[in-house]
């Protein structure tokens, strides 16, 4: 835990406690790829810090915010994945990857922190894929929507964004925390 994490944490919540703020995972990304789930191991690590991947710190739940540039009423698809590790019985690595939702964020008139540029918030989400425990708050009111997701013990997870040819760029923010 790092020191800024150390001054302040959020206030105990019933649902759980959060493990600090919300944190940039994926960062005005233009990228236009189409978003497929995983279909076979891979003997590569996810990386914390690149193509939106963070470190799942032992957490069992996590929360996601989507945010975007462009104009109120464009939209962006979005992809989440966790990954999981395997070890066979020469103690070889591979990475199993599980997409545990997939949908569209809609951008609001809400304008985000000036820091990130001049991004707008999410309000409308969808989900398509439904996981066991996926929550979708979603109030279409120029609010913010969340996405709430359960971790299921892996150790890392994976978003990615395609700007659907509609939004200039899409950002995403998480929070981790224990249910």
């Amino acid at each position: 835990m790092t020191a800024s994490n150390k001054q302040h944490r959020p206030p105990r919540r019933s649902t759980g406690e959060w493990k600090g703020y919300f944190r940039q995972i994926v960062d005005s990304s233009a990228a236009a790829s189409g978003l497929t789930p995983p279909t076979a191991a891979t003997a590569t690590r996810p990386v914390p810090g690149s193509a939106g991947v963070a470190d799942c710190l032992d957490a069992s739940i996590a929360r996601f915010i989507f945010a975007g540039t462009d104009a109120a009423d464009e939209a962006l698809l979005y992809q989440i994945i966790l990954w999981y590790p395997f070890r066979n019985s020469s103690d070889q690595l591979d990475w199993v990857g599980r997409e545990v939702a997939n949908g569209v964020a809609t951008l609001g008139t809400l304008a985000g922190p000036t820091r990130y540029g001049t991004i707008l918030m999410a309000d409308g989400l969808t989900d398509t894929v439904a996981d066991d425990g996926t929550v979708v708050e979603s109030p279409a009111d120029n609010g913010i929507g969340i996405l709430k997701i359960r971790l299921r013990g892996a150790s890392y997870l994976q978003v990615i964004t395609n700007k659907n040819s509609s939004v200039a760029s899409a950002d995403v923010f998480a929070q981790l925390g224990d249910a």
